[in-house]
């Protein structure tokens, strides 16, 4: 009868002790995630959503000017940036609900955080490397940038997958062009190429690569159009650094042209997000401008796999409809944090496995 009262004791013991580390955990850590932000900097955050969410309001306001239709179902949230099933200019297949979480404004808050994350400062230069898939992503890095003054090198592909930049009445130049309407030549590309294929899209139809041409021909932006992978980085390279006016601290992907990626299997090891140092690097005739820009020790942002995105910075999967506040829960862990987390869980571990064994015997010798 007493090592029942004595084993119940022990268990009341135990769970008050993890309702201790719960509450703990709850309230000194978890709460404490976006702590390293200052209130100045929380503010930063809000208006690149913000901003965004404008840049937003004026696209779809030029595809009604146009008479291009938003298609609701697709589209639930009405950001007029979800393309359609397959056009003449569809590169690939694509993610619905991928594409769909890369155009929520919680996107230009989470790249803000990355930057001040990485210690960007106004004035600051980062290359930017887009296809036409995500144009959301695109948006998002850009509205960031605004925000913080730094300085972008925007390079982007017209080609698109699915459910991206790829109608052919409302194109990638179509959205920058719109954006540097209203906002100015921050929104204008330094080069375009055609992408898909070889980056010359190889796989599209001639309709298609005479669409393409006479779309950029029109656009004035300047063309990059060489089918050897090799040159094609070294070009972008010259154009990168020609541009800058500041040190390039950072490159950002957004999506997967083969000239910003490369063809080596070992874009497959990088992280969704953040890379601040990438040990194998490809074979020159291999890599991509990302790889170019891990030599030179530059930290990468890969926004490639939206899923892992989502998963690793903890943003909303697929929202409808987008939440004002949402971004506030976006996680900024650094190494240092993480090895906070294990050390909290190691501790709570062994007061428990201690009280435990100290119980147990406690009971038996009595």
């Amino acid at each position: 009868m007493k090592k029942d009262i004595k084993n119940k004791r022990l268990i009341y013991l135990v769970f008050f002790i993890s309702l201790l580390f719960l509450l703990f955990y709850t309230y000194m850590i978890k709460s404490n995630e976006n702590a390293s932000f200052s209130p100045e900097e929380m503010i930063q955050l809000k208006q690149s959503k913000d901003f965004m969410n404008s840049a937003l309001e004026i696209l779809q306001q030029e595809k009604q000017a146009k008479g291009i239709k938003i298609n609701y179902e697709n589209d639930p949230n009405g950001t007029g940036l979800i393309g359609s099933d397959y056009s003449m200019i569809t590169t690939t297949v694509g993610h619905l609900d991928a594409k769909r979480t890369s155009i929520n404004p919680d996107m230009a808050a989470l790249i803000c955080s990355i930057f001040i994350k990485q210690g960007l400062k106004s004035g600051d230069s980062v290359a930017i490397g887009s296809s036409a898939s995500f144009p959301g992503l695109l948006l998002a890095a850009l509205s960031a940038c605004k925000i913080l003054n730094l300085q972008p090198i925007t390079m982007v592909s017209l080609g698109a997958s699915q459910y991206g930049a790829n109608e052919i009445d409302f194109t990638i130049i179509d959205i920058l062009k719109t954006l540097e309407g209203s906002f100015g030549e921050f929104f204008r590309p330094v080069a375009i190429s055609y992408g898909g294929n070889n980056d010359t899209a190889e796989d599209l139809s001639d309709e298609a690569r005479s669409f393409m041409a006479k779309e950029i021909q029109k656009s004035r932006y300047p063309l990059i159009f060489q089918n050897d992978l090799e040159k094609n980085v070294n070009e972008r390279m010259a154009i990168y650094l020609e541009k800058a006016k500041s040190e390039i601290k950072m490159f950002v992907n957004i999506g997967g042209a083969i000239s910003n990626i490369g063809n080596s299997p070992e874009i497959l090891n990088l992280k969704p997000g953040v890379n601040e140092h990438i040990e194998n690097i490809p074979e020159k005739k291999s890599r991509g401008v990302l790889f170019e820009f891990a030599l030179l020790k530059k930290p990468i942002l890969h926004l490639l796999y939206i899923k892992g995105l989502s998963l690793r910075y903890n943003v909303i999967w697929d929202p409808i409809p987008f939440q004002d506040d949402s971004f506030l829960s976006i996680n900024q862990i650094d190494a240092h944090e993480k090895s906070e987390y294990s050390i909290f869980f190691f501790i709570f571990i062994g007061v428990i496995s201690i009280l435990i064994f100290l119980g147990k015997r406690l009971i038996h010798l009595s």
